[in-house]
């Protein structure tokens, strides 16, 4: 099977930790971000209004949309920690800093991809 461009750098997706869930995340925070507050949610002074809770089903798609974008964080540590303890190539195991930038190099090109195809997107 052929290997894709972050393979044949050497760049272990751990339990697909960076593809799946830091894209979850960066999606999460970029929809939030483009979209922004709430329309009614500041007065002209930028004093902020409160907006009592209406619906249950939006609290509960805020709730997952918050817990599904936790794992963007997740996803970068675990892929980021391979680099930091892999067994045979990993920092903290004497091999240097060689595995931990391909790891780096890996979370930040996949970060980067999914920010500019999120912008497209939305």
């Amino acid at each position: 099977m052929e290997q894709r461009r972050l393979a044949q750098t050497g760049c272990i997706d751990f339990a697909g930790s960076i593809v799946i869930h830091m894209v979850g995340g960066i999606f999460a925070f970029v929809g939030a971000w483009l979209l922004g507050p709430r329309i009614g949610k500041y007065a002209k002074d930028s004093t902020p209004r409160a907006i009592p809770g209406h619906a249950i089903t939006l609290g509960a798609l805020g709730c997952f949309v918050l817990w599904f974008a936790w794992y963007g964080f997740n996803g970068a540590w675990g892929g980021i920690a391979v680099g930091l303890f892999d067994r045979t190539n990993g920092l903290f195991y004497g091999s240097g800093f060689h595995q931990l930038g391909i790891q780096i190099i890996g979370v930040v090109a996949i970060a980067a991809h999914t920010f500019v195809v999120m912008f497209v997107v939305f």
